[in-house]
């Protein structure tokens, strides 16, 4: 069938449209996971309409019955993302934040023996760390590390975070620049949509012992220490687990 320069129009727009939808929502899933549930059905949906709208002069059985063609092809094709986001989408989830410790590393480079410590002989720990959002709505996580010595004494590190206010030359801004581009990793906060995993590599600037070996020491006698997982908005602890040693 011979479409008219109208619908080559509509169709071209339609389609356009359809395929900007789906990239973005593809690459923008912390967003989508930030709307209610009823809205995520909507945003869903707008691909799948606009792309049902680009195939309409296809079917010439529909032809000048608009009412008709969405009654009969986009109604049905849209209740699917809805009926999934109301009622399974919700028994699915299990609720809150899952953390699992991969290995126990410090920042090293071939050059460095291993280690790389900067300002005042800070060591820069990263362990590897997988964390999954087991919630309904995105969460924005901060990794935290706390340490309390033979003495009782607590030491609380916050991972690097990814802005840093104000003009800074501090350890933290210095290992910023240093380890940013590299997207193994992770620096707060850490943004996870609902279902989403991140493993990758926080990074803690141990700022109240000298030198690599000290925390090494530290953390092999009997200090106690365990991650802390905040939402990055309220402060609320998610999840803490403890360290595994070195």
């Amino acid at each position: 069938m011979k479409m008219t320069l109208k619908q080559r129009i509509i169709t071209i727009v339609a389609f356009s449209s359809s395929v900007f939808f789906i990239s973005y929502i593809a690459n923008n899933l912390e967003f989508l996971g930030e709307k209610s549930l009823f809205v995520r059905a909507i945003l869903i949906n707008i691909p799948i309409f606009s792309g049902l709208v680009s195939i309409y002069p296809l079917f010439p059985f529909f032809t000048r019955r608009p009412i008709r063609y969405c009654a009969v092809i986009c109604l049905p094709a849209i209740i699917p993302a809805f009926l999934y986001y109301l009622l399974l989408f919700p028994a699915r989830i299990v609720g809150g934040v899952e953390a699992l410790q991969l290995d126990s590393a410090f920042f090293s480079e071939p050059s460095s023996n291993g280690i790389i410590e900067i300002g005042f002989q800070y060591p820069i720990y990263t362990p590897s760390i997988s964390v999954k959002n087991g919630e309904l709505f995105t969460r924005k996580i901060d990794f935290f590390l706390r340490i309390i010595n033979q003495q009782g004494e607590k030491s609380l590190f916050r991972a690097v975070r990814a802005d840093i206010p104000g003009p800074s030359l501090s350890v933290e801004s210095s290992a910023r620049g240093l380890l940013s581009a590299n997207s193994n990793y992770l620096l707060n906060p850490v943004a996870l949509a609902p279902g989403k995993e991140a493993i990758g590599r926080p990074i803690f600037i141990i700022s109240n012992l000298e030198g690599a070996a000290a925390f090494t020491e530290a953390l092999n006698q009997d200090y106690q220490a365990h991650f802390e997982l905040r939402d990055s908005e309220s402060g609320e602890l998610l999840l803490e687990f403890p360290v595994n040693r070195i």
